[in-house]
This record gives structure tokens, C-alpha cells and sequence, in this order.
């Protein structure tokens, strides 16, 4: 299927729904072993997207969408200064930082995209942040999504997209 038959899906609410059947699934290696056992819960005054459980301990993942092409290749976030994005991600840094695992994953909605990375354009702070997460051990994911026109059909291509951090 050629690129002329895609499009990219800025639909957050239906990029979520295909990120939690497909995780439900089984289609991410990150997630073995783990079971989402809440969406948006609540926790510690913020709202995350989803909770996840193995055996006896928790996790939270939070989910952006990233649906803006640049450089040709990369998909990136958030196009504009994004406080919330920002506070996010501090807060799953604090998260890990309490033994708790943190995840973010980038939906990546554009079809000509090959990799994500933060568009630091757009917020300038975002790609120090994510940099801070990760050596603190928050995990970053990406996955990238394909919305089929002729189909009209949402699949997941790549489960699992390079993560770019500079």
C-alpha cells in the first residue's frame, strides 16, 4: 500500500482506543508481563491516561500524540509550547523517581515519518525534559499509526519506532 492511500490520524481519542486494543493484545514487547487496569486514573493530583499493574506494583503511562512531520522524517512533539506536555512528563519523572514505572509514548500519526524526536522548535524545553526523564528511567516509546483511506481502517504499522533524543 503506497503513501497515497494514508493519511495522518489527528484524532487522539481514536489514536488512544487503537493504542489500548493493541496493547490489550499483546502487540507491545514494553508491555509484557503488564495489564492496563485503568484508563485516566488519578493519581497524586494529575491525570495520566492509563495505569498499569504487574504482580503487585504499579505503573503509569501517559500518551501524546504526534502527528507533525519535519526534517522530512522525524514526527515530532508538540508543535507549540505545551505546559501540560511539560508538567506531564515532570510528574512522571517524580513517579519513577518513587519506585513507580513511567512510561510516555509518542503516537506517531504522520505517514511519512520514519522516527520521532522532540520538536524542540515548537517548546523549546521539551527535548531537555524528555533527556531528564529517560536518565531518570522514565521509559519513552513510540508506535506508529496508519490511517488507510481506501479501507477506512486504522492499523498500527511499526509497534515499535525509533525514539530520537538528542
Amino acid at each position: 500500500m503506497g503513501l497515497s492511500d494514508k493519511a495522518a490520524l489527528i484524532d487522539t481519542k481514536i489514536q488512544e482506543e487503537v493504542f489500548y486494543s493493541a496493547a490489550k493484545e499483546g502487540v507491545f514487547e514494553w508491555l509484557k508481563d503488564r495489564e492496563i487496569v485503568k484508563k485516566y486514573p488519578l493519581f497524586e493530583n494529575l491525570r495520566f491516561d492509563f495505569m498499569i499493574k504487574c504482580s503487585s506494583s504499579i505503573g503509569f503511562i501517559e500518551m501524546k500524540s504526534a502527528v507533525l512531520l519535519f526534517d522530512g522524517v522525524y514526527a515530532g512533539y508538540p508543535d507549540c509550547r505545551s505546559v501540560r506536555g511539560r508538567r506531564h512528563i515532570e510528574e512522571l519523572i517524580k513517579l519513577r523517581e518513587k519506585g513507580f514505572r513511567s512510561i510516555v509514548v509518542f503516537a506517531v500519526a504522520h505517514p511519512k515519518a520514519k522516527a520521532f524526536k522532540p520538536y524542540g522548535e515548537g517548546d523549546p524545553i521539551m527535548p531537555v525534559l524528555l533527556r531528564k526523564a529517560q536518565n531518570a528511567g522514565v521509559e519513552i516509546y513510540a508506535f506508529k499509526l496508519a490511517l488507510l483511506l481506501s479501507q477506512n481502517l486504522v492499523e498500527i504499522e511499526d509497534n515499535s519506532l525509533r525514539v530520537v533524543l538528542i
